[in-house]
């Protein structure tokens, strides 16, 4: 991968342009108390870790923060790229029983890679783009559960880690209870995005999880994940994930996953953890 360091822009400047979605953030987290409906618990609402969201909604006036790291590994030999992100800020907020509307921004994004006939690494950091999600209630059963997500990117990063587009995407996002301790879940996606030769293409993707509980308050899981290319359209890119998550009270978990890529593309590892928490 042969990119240069580039300059990072001030965080005010990227954001600039974008103040009137903070300030319909902060109105939303003004939303009087008493207006809350009954929350469900953190871990059930909560997007992460893993590839797939949740498709339960935060409550009406309800607010959680979502934040962790990762770091990827792909490739090897002269190939070897190494990638880590932080601090992945995810602000969500209940406006209806069944709507939720959120904000993400992974932060800073740092590579380090041996560009072709070279013998030395270069690092390249910069800031990431922001995403915006809305978050709609299809199927609000006791065991049965589904949504409809629907995201659009705000290319405000740096030049080499923004995708330059909209990126919009829909993701149809289900979960079953299969028993008190044993659930199924899985995802969905229909999006677009842009290639290096300008054009746009499909980007469907889809995963399936085993999620259980370990003992007490901690849970795995463990799932399968099909994304399309990074040059193309068909979902042939296979990845195993698996994690744990741990809640800390009513309102705090902590979690940490791995996954590995294992067929569609070069051999991938991709390590996380993360906290989530209830502000209200």
């Amino acid at each position: 991968m042969d990119r240069n360091l580039r300059t990072i822009r001030p965080v005010a400047d990227v954001f600039r342009p974008y103040r009137l979605w903070a300030v319909v953030l902060v109105s939303l987290v003004a939303i009087p108390v008493a207006a809350q409906h009954p929350e469900p618990p953190v871990g059930d609402t909560a997007d992460r870790p893993g590839f797939a969201d949740s498709p339960i909604l935060l409550g009406r006036g309800h607010i959680q923060v979502e934040s962790g790291f990762t770091w990827e590994r792909e490739g090897g030999g002269a190939d070897l790229t190494k990638t880590s992100t932080w601090p992945q800020i995810e602000l969500h907020a209940g406006v209806t029983p069944h709507i939720e509307v959120s904000m993400a921004w992974d932060g800073l994004v740092s590579t380090v890679a041996t560009p072709p006939g070279t013998n030395r690494d270069e690092r390249s950091s910069g800031m990431a783009d922001v995403r915006l999600g809305a978050k709609f209630s299809l199927v609000n059963r006791p065991h049965v559960s589904a949504a409809l997500i629907a995201y659009g990117n705000l290319p405000v990063g740096n030049e080499a880690f923004s995708s330059h587009y909209v990126d919009p995407r829909a993701r149809f996002a289900w979960a079953i209870s299969v028993s008190d301790r044993v659930g199924l879940s899985g995802t969905a996606d229909f999006g677009t995005s842009r290639e290096e030769d300008g054009r746009v293409h499909p980007k469907p993707a889809a995963s399936m999880s085993l999620g259980s509980t370990v003992v007490r308050t901690l849970n795995g899981f463990i799932g399968i994940v099909a994304e399309s290319p990074a040059a193309g359209s068909t979902p042939n890119v296979w990845s195993v994930e698996g994690g744990a998550v741990l809640a800390l009270g009513s309102r705090t978990l902590i979690d940490a996953s791995i996954s590995r890529r294992f067929a569609g593309g070069p051999d991938e590892w991709f390590v996380g953890g993360g906290i989530v928490r209830r502000l209200r």
